[in-house]
């Protein structure tokens, strides 16, 4: 017996989201397979989400296409010549895409059976360049860099043999006129491929013409109506706000580029993106460099200022050059009076309203130094201090290893440091020992309890670990760091902050 319910609505009513071009692609699928309104469905009320066929519950009006589609085989043809691929119009735009180059290298690959041969002995692996970096990572546990200089070189030809036969190959297989015919004529001739013959066709593609052309103007706005700001590039008009970035906005314009200071690495970018280079093509760090391969490094970055520095005024014109903040060029001229007024201030076009805002700064830093409670004695101390080095501050520098260090408690746990110093964990079968700050982590993460929670065998036995570190570290702390003074903002005693929790 027929269902009276697929009789009544054989032919359903076309919803509002669908598309005067979806429906001449996909006009024949309401002849056979159709859903019945269903007025409980959140999504389209007038639209029942179960099929016919199959009684399999869809949702979504672009699923409903597809699974009604692959009930009657209904597939597009690919327009280029010796292409047997097909699929919906949706599959072929991604088929032929024309930005998915490395795409068409490996169906180029795939056509000529092109593979370079894994350069390990006993490995009968081949595939593509980056499926050997991948292969040489997860199977042989190494990397490029790391390969000797037999297996470079055979990994260099099998690679350079790899991409001159893809290039040729990639002209006939994808000619330039039919990558013009397909940007032309592809969305029409899909779509030719599934239209029925119409009366009214002509006129409707030129109405769905004009409203694309609407939207689209609708969505661009002119360039006059942009607001223009300081940091807004000339030529391209985004904004750049800090000044690296506007660095690297700008070669990015020139496209320039620097060669790898390792020799046979023909790696070309900015020096800003050599750090990442180094770490993962070389494995290695730019503090591990020698000695020729660091001053190259140090040239290059600083021709890449220069040069960047030079062509930014194109780009950036509002933005003077000298915007370099005004203590630094004070400084110099103060130490340095013989020096010349080009090293104080790089661009003379530092303007009235310039200095204004770093007068601004200081004023701020001052009202916030006021309100801060500071010790007359550290104040005294810091003004003393203010023409020295680093190596001067015997108060942050240790005598024994010469490492500074700044606050009082890492100085202390610098000292515990060198005297191997340790507090060991009352806890029974626990072999932990460290300072005394690291062991209240120690009993919250490994035994799943607090100082607070002790017992009283516990507690003094904790406390007396912590008297005798903290008195072997005062007896010995003045030959470390001869100045030390404990600043009163610290002056709780750190041992002591079980007591002060509870």
């Amino acid at each position: 017996m027929s269902n009276p319910i697929r009789k009544r609505y054989r032919k359903p009513p076309i919803t509002k989201g669908i598309t005067q071009c979806h429906t001449r692609r996909f006009s024949i699928l309401s002849m056979f397979v159709v859903y019945a309104p269903n007025p409980g469905s959140k999504k389209n009320p007038s639209m029942n989400p179960r099929c016919y066929e199959c009684d399999e519950i869809v949702e979504g009006f672009i699923e409903r296409r597809s699974h009604a589609a692959a009930h009657l085989d209904l597939a597009c043809q690919c327009v280029f010549q010796d292409c047997s691929f097909s699929g919906s119009p949706k599959q072929l735009y991604l088929h032929f895409n024309v930005e998915g180059f490395m795409e068409r290298r490996s169906h180029a690959a795939a056509h000529l059976d092109l593979a370079c041969q894994c350069v390990f002995e006993d490995c009968s692996f081949s595939g593509s360049p980056k499926q050997l970096y991948l292969h040489f990572n997860f199977t042989h546990g190494s990397s490029v860099a790391t390969l000797s200089d037999e297996q470079l070189k055979e990994f260099k030809k099998a690679k350079t043999e790899y991409n001159e036969a893809i290039k040729e190959a990639m002209a006939t297989y994808f000619p330039p006129k039919d990558v013009s015919v397909m940007e032309s004529t592809t969305r029409e001739d899909s779509e030719a491929i599934l239209e029925r013959p119409s009366s009214g066709g002509e006129d409707e593609n030129a109405n769905d013409a004009k409203k694309d052309k609407k939207k689209v103007s609708a969505r661009e706005p002119m360039e006059s109506q942009l607001p223009k700001t300081k940091d807004q590039c000339a030529k391209c008009g985004k904004r750049v706000r800090s000044t690296a970035g506007r660095r690297i906005h700008v070669a990015k314009h020139l496209r320039t580029g620097y060669e790898c200071v390792f020799e046979g690495c023909k790696h070309k970018a900015d020096p800003t993106t050599f750090y990442q280079h180094f770490a993962s093509k070389h494995l290695t760090k730019v503090q591990n460099l020698s000695e020729e391969q660091q001053a190259e490094f140090v040239k290059m970055k600083a021709h890449y200022k220069r040069a960047m520095k030079a062509a930014r005024s194109k780009y950036f014109p509002d933005i003077p050059i000298g915007r370099v903040g005004l203590k630094k060029t004070e400084k110099v001229v103060e130490s340095d009076p013989g020096s010349s007024r080009e090293s104080s201030i790089s661009d003379e076009s530092a303007s009235d309203e310039e200095e204004e805002p770093a007068k601004n700064v200081k004023e701020l830093k001052k009202k916030k130094s006021r309100g801060k409670p500071q010790d007359s004695q550290r104040s005294k101390e810091a003004d003393s201090t203010q023409g020295k080095t680093k190596r001067e501050l015997l108060d942050t520098q240790c005598t024994e290893c010469g490492k500074e260090i700044r606050s009082y408690v890492g100085r202390r746990t610098h000292v515990a440091l060198h005297l191997k110093l340790k507090c060991k964990c009352i806890f029974e079968d626990c072999e932990y020992a460290s300072t005394p700050n690291n062991l209240y982590a120690h009993f919250s993460s490994e035994h799943f309890t607090k100082v607070e929670s002790f017992s009283k065998e516990q507690l003094i036995e904790f406390n007396t670990e912590k008297a005798h570190f903290s008195r072997t570290l005062r007896e010995v702390m003045a030959k470390y760091f001869p100045s030390t003074d404990r600043p009163r903002a610290e002056s709780e005693d750190s041992d002591s902050e079980a007591d002060t929790k509870r």
